[in-house]
């Protein structure tokens, strides 16, 4: 696959993509995006909350 300009390439064991530069996020998030559609579902705040809270638990139980 050529390089374009403006895009970075990520591979994986399905292979490699092509990203645009600016995009923060990386090639499994992709393939996630192509594979499942979720345009117009909206996720719940308290899962989102529990999510956040778990995290920063993590966090703070782990940092030096």
């Amino acid at each position: 696959m050529e390089r374009r300009e403006g895009f970075r390439t990520e591979e994986d064991a399905l292979g490699s993509i092509q990203i645009p530069e600016h995009i923060l996020y990386g090639i499994n998030t992709v393939r996630a995006v192509e594979n499942f559609s979720l345009q117009g579902h909206t996720v719940n705040y308290q899962l989102v909350r529990g999510i956040v809270t778990v995290k920063k638990a993590a966090a703070l139980t782990y940092e030096r």
